[in-house]
């Protein structure tokens, strides 16, 4: 029989069933609350403190907490009544972990994962309003991250495809003044800290939200938009790029896009131009996400997914969106197998860029871009560590740049080892300074003057994967 559907609601249809996980439902949520701790006095005794610089290990130190915060790091004795004594011999303390770009989206169970993992703070980069439910719980003892919501990212298209934009890619779409402006000040009310830019966003748009946002104090972050040049980005009060690979596809765009046939003289550009962005991006205070580690891996998917799904552990990480990731859907292994030898020369840039940001002493966030495909909340942290060591980061590097720096990027007291700190900290069984693998050997977490400890811990993940089993 012949369809009497209308075009509109039969593409309507396609659509909703191709990208009916986008927003990652979660399975039913754990019981949380049989993981929330009291908030207590503690003191650690006799342990390796990160020192407030992150260059060197304090030996045979001290730390009391009380009222959420580090009073006392020390050598000396100190003496407390009724606080909770962790005997950390052997053991190595640093800041808790901030991961500068994840998507929550409705994977509520994610929250005890990041915390079992040690990420004390995240960044949420396309946020609603139920995260801000989330960061209230949290604020008010709920176990997990502390959470930093920037909004949905910001598009300028119209139509039917503004309708789609907005319907299954969670996009907010602006077309002129008034509307931008009701944008920024709806965000402000909403206690949004950044307005989240997308690269499809129209020249004239993206000048209307930047200088908006600029006049009303709001910060802007995400994507350099592709309808806009280097020297206008930097124009902007555009402060914080979400990804190294914007910048690499800035000098692609400025190379003329390279082939694998030209590859090999794109990369040479690469290396002479990034030290010039480099030095713009630090005389302007502009900070640059990491998630490197997701982008070395596309070549690793387009090549040989397999052999990478088979590297990673997924028992913690919802499966409607594990099932995306697959290679019966995976994008990269269907839709890019004719680019296997144009994805290395695009990572390959992408460390270039990397390397020239380290050289030039840019603000660097580490973010990993968790639940974009195959990076796994929370472990991500750790892969991401890593991966920037593996390409020329030091370890005090990485682990500065994954807790003080955006700690003060953020404006919040945290990501230090100090007096009058917030007490989010990691316990660790070995040194990170030595080996940057340590940050995933976790002892216990400290988070907002709450103890987590090795067997709570275990219990998180495991209530996860449990719930995900069945």
């Amino acid at each position: 029989m012949k369809s009497i559907l209308p075009p509109f609601f039969k593409l309507f249809l396609f659509i909703a069933s191709t990208f009916s996980v986008v927003g990652c439902s979660s399975f039913s949520t754990v019981d949380y609350e049989k993981f929330n701790q009291p908030e207590k006095d503690i003191l650690i005794t006799n342990t390796n403190v990160l020192s407030e610089n992150g260059e060197f290990m304090l030996p045979n130190q001290n730390i009391y907490i009380q009222n959420g915060q580090i009073t006392t790091i020390t050598s000396n004795p100190i003496n407390t009544t009724g606080a909770l004594i962790i005997d950390g011999q052997d053991k190595y303390v640093i800041p808790g972990l901030i991961d500068s770009h994840v998507h929550l989206q409705k994977s509520e169970n994610d929250l005890l994962v990041y915390l079992a993992q040690g990420i004390t703070h995240v960044r949420e980069m396309s946020g609603n309003d139920e995260h801000h439910e989330w960061k209230v719980d949290i604020d008010n003892g709920r176990a997990g991250p502390s959470i930093e919501v920037s909004s949905e990212k910001i598009s300028s298209k119209s139509g039917l495809w503004g309708f789609i934009n907005e319907l299954f890619w969670n996009r907010i779409n602006v077309s002129g003044e008034k509307e931008v402006l009701n944008l920024v000040e709806s965000l402000q009310v909403k206690g949004y800290a950044n307005a989240k830019i997308s690269s499809d966003l129209s020249k004239e748009m993206y000048l209307e939200v930047t200088q908006v946002a600029k006049l009303k104090g709001l910060k802007i972050a995400g994507h350099i938009p592709s309808a806009i040049s280097f020297n206008e980005f930097i124009e902007s009060s555009h402060t914080e790029i979400a990804h190294i690979e914007e910048l690499v596809k800035i000098m692609n765009k400025e190379f003329g896009y390279f082939t694998t046939a030209n590859g090999h003289e794109f990369l040479e550009y690469v290396k002479t131009r990034s030290h010039k962005i480099a030095k713009d991006l630090k005389s302007n205070h502009i900070s640059v996400g990491t998630t490197y580690w997701y982008m070395q891996s596309i070549p690793k998917q387009v090549h040989n997914l397999p052999a990478l799904i088979n590297d990673l552990d997924f028992s913690f990480t919802n499966p409607q969106r594990v099932s995306e990731w697959m290679p019966e859907k995976n994008d990269f292994a269907i839709n890019h197998a004719h680019l296997k030898e144009w994805w290395p020369i695009f990572a390959k840039a992408n460390e270039l860029v990397l390397q020239a940001l380290i050289e030039n002493d840019v603000i660097i966030l580490v973010g990993t871009d968790a639940m974009t495909t195959l990076v796994v909340p929370g472990i991500s942290m750790h892969q991401e560590l890593e991966a920037l060591v593996n390409a020329g980061m030091s370890n005090t590097q990485a682990i500065r740049n994954a807790t003080i720096v955006p700690a003060k990027w953020m404006g919040e007291k945290v990501g230090k080892l100090s007096s009058g700190y917030e007490a989010d900290l990691l316990i660790l069984n070995s040194d990170p300074l030595k080996d940057i693998k340590a940050t995933a050997n976790i002892n216990a977490v400290v988070s907002d003057g709450r103890l987590y400890n090795r067997e709570t811990l275990k219990s998180m993940l495991d209530s996860v994967r449990s719930k995900y089993a069945n």
